[in-house]
């Protein structure tokens, strides 16, 4: 067999000892899948909150934006019509809802077999609590860096088809 200078997953995990020095493996993300693109959904009620995401995740070539919202009544509706792997749920903009009435929100998602990360502005520990146990996959802060939200998506997209 000759050497092409690209290794499968399974030769790179059976290479001996550690990577030389200054060599680093492909980040997950940037690896060639042949797996569907995982279909998101964000919403958040603040307009630069949602551009940013919006932008920060359409350079994953492993993600499809199926819908953008503004509002909860929007993404629910936009839930059931466009069956998304995962929706990022957006929240702090205004508090409209108590963490158990997000609680039932977040069930309903479960429920339609859709994956919910919960974004927000800051942690609240009560919230989080009320949220994972509803069934929430990740309670993450706004200000997670793209690489690593990514990482996040693709974790939760592999859970749920796992289960």
């Amino acid at each position: 067999m000759e050497y092409s200078g690209i290794l499968s997953a399974n030769e790179f995990q059976q290479l001996p000892g550690p990577l030389p020095p200054g060599v680093e493996p492909l980040p997950h993300s940037a690896r060639k899948s042949n797996a569907s693109p995982i279909k998101l959904q964000i919403m958040d009620e603040h307009p630069a909150v949602r551009q940013a995401l919006e932008v920060r995740l359409r350079s994953s070539t492993r993600l499809n934006i199926v819908a953008v919202d503004d509002n909860l009544t929007a993404a629910l509706q936009h839930t059931h019509e466009l069956t998304p792997d995962i929706i990022l749920l957006g929240l702090k903009s205004t508090r409209k809802l108590s963490p158990y009435q997000l609680a039932e929100v977040v069930q309903q998602l479960v429920a339609a077999n859709v994956g919910v990360i919960v974004l927000t502005s800051y942690e609240d520990v009560v919230e989080r609590e009320v949220l994972l146990q509803a069934g929430a996959h990740r309670y993450l802060l706004k200000n997670i860096n793209s690489s690593r939200l990514i990482a996040e998506l693709e974790n939760v997209a592999r859970e749920i088809h796992a289960s």
